[in-house]
């Protein structure tokens, strides 16, 4: 794809998303959905979705057979310690 093409047309894709998503908000928040109940929904939608969008992109990236090095493993288990930590703190 084009660089100027992405330029316009992912910006208006997040655009539609994010604007269709108040409308979902405000028709779930009228109905019988309990307010935890709907964000629990919604985080876990949103983590098939970024688990799908992860295959789909190693899938062509071929990323499949590429090993991590030691170095990227550390980075991962350190972020994912901090968000932990980051994630209990503000709760």
């Amino acid at each position: 794809m084009n660089k100027a093409v992405k330029q316009l047309v992912l910006p208006l894709l997040a655009a539609a998303i994010w604007g269709s998503a108040f409308v979902f908000q405000h028709e779930a928040a009228s109905s019988q959905i309990p307010a935890f109940a709907f964000n629990g929904l919604r985080c876990a939608a949103a983590a098939v979705a970024l688990g799908l969008l992860i295959l789909v992109i190693r899938f062509v990236n071929n990323d499949f057979r590429k090993k991590k090095t030691n170095k990227q493993r550390q980075m991962l288990i350190i972020g994912g310690i901090l968000l932990t930590v980051g994630k209990r703190w503000w709760v």
